[in-house]
């Protein structure tokens, strides 16, 4: 599922840079909950569980904020 993680959103970033569309990476605070333990992913596919969703919230909600 991580594999190749950073080229697409890469690729993604770079698209909404010349289109004017803002663009807020979730990567690397996902990452850190993974590495903290948290269960942000299901184990039996890539959607995010509701500790998922949380992390994912607080960091759109900062960059609304900023």
């Amino acid at each position: 599922m991580l594999a190749g993680l950073e080229v697409k959103e890469s690729v993604l970033a770079e698209f909404c840079r010349t289109e004017g569309i803002e663009f807020v990476s979730l990567t690397a605070r996902l990452r850190e909950g993974l590495a903290q333990g948290r269960p942000l992913y299901y184990t039996y596919d890539q959607h995010w569980t509701p500790e998922g969703h949380e992390a994912v919230a607080q960091t759109v909600l900062q960059a609304v904020r900023e």
